[in-house]
């Protein structure tokens, strides 16, 4: 979903900080990201680090909805993330609580306001709002323990030609590090539910993923990670394109970073 999450604004925050807690609260109004949902719906969620940048073209596959002929004929082959098409302002709030040193929860809630008849240059308007929550808690032994959820959904269209879909995703994760070793594991589940009836556009995902890594820190500032990462994921659009229906990748990892 960071994917297309790219917004311009103004965010204003306020901290509050005591001997023992500390609370935050922000809120921002944006504008410029009006196709959010395009790539959630299209292409389906994705597992990655890369991060879309303010001139980034992001392509999506040739489905039948998007080929000539097709519902949404005149959506462009490629999804431009920063771009501005109903003249209306999204929100969204920020809130988190901070225990000590141990525990940390966070609490955000967007809404793009989107007006989903809209339709510039081939980049349509989505009308996106999602809920996320998460935490982290630094056990004994230098164990970590991480959890975030996401809910919302997304709408674009009128009448018969439409996309409307909920999607979600949660994560849990553990790591601990013992000298200069660290060693972490991470589960996670995501989907997508198509709740429009639009032929040709079935845009139903679910899927699951297992992480495994190890890093070890060599000398200052030097660190060698090598991680597994394991997917499985059911998507029905992948048919249209000659595709399984069932996708199960592996990929294996190895990094050296220095830290200058």
């Amino acid at each position: 979903m960071a994917d297309e999450l790219r917004t311009l604004g103004i965010e204003g925050s306020v901290e509050h900080a005591g001997e023992e807690h500390r609370f935050s609260l922000s809120a921002a109004g944006f504008a410029s990201n009006d196709p959010a949902g395009s790539l959630l719906a299209w292409r389906g969620w994705s597992l990655h680090d890369r991060r879309t940048g303010l001139l980034d073209r992001l392509p999506l596959a040739p489905i039948p909805s998007i080929r000539p002929g097709g519902a949404f004929a005149r959506q462009s082959p490629v999804v431009e993330p920063f771009v501005e098409i109903d003249s209306r302002a999204g929100l969204y709030l920020f809130g988190g609580w901070d225990y000590r040193e141990s525990l940390s929860v966070r609490l955000l809630g967007y809404d793009s306001h989107g007006d989903p008849v809209r339709i510039e240059n081939g980049q349509y308007s989505w009308d996106t709002r999602f809920i996320s929550g998460g935490a982290r808690w630094l056990g004994a032994a230098g164990v970590d323990v991480l959890a975030q959820f996401f809910y919302g959904d997304t709408r674009m269209g009128a009448g018969r030609t439409l996309v409307d879909l909920d999607f979600w995703a949660y994560y849990a994760l553990a790591s601990r590090k013992i000298g200069r070793h660290r060693l972490t594991a991470r589960f996670d589940r995501f989907g997508v539910d198509d709740r429009d009836t639009t032929p040709g556009d079935d845009n139903e995902e679910s899927g699951r993923a297992w992480t495994a890594a190890y890093r070890v820190d060599l000398f200052a500032h030097q660190s060698v990670t090598m991680e597994l990462l394991y997917v499985t994921s059911d998507r029905v659009a992948r048919l249209a394109l000659a595709l399984p229906e069932e996708s199960n990748e592996l990929l294996v990892q190895l990094s050296y970073r220095l830290t200058l």
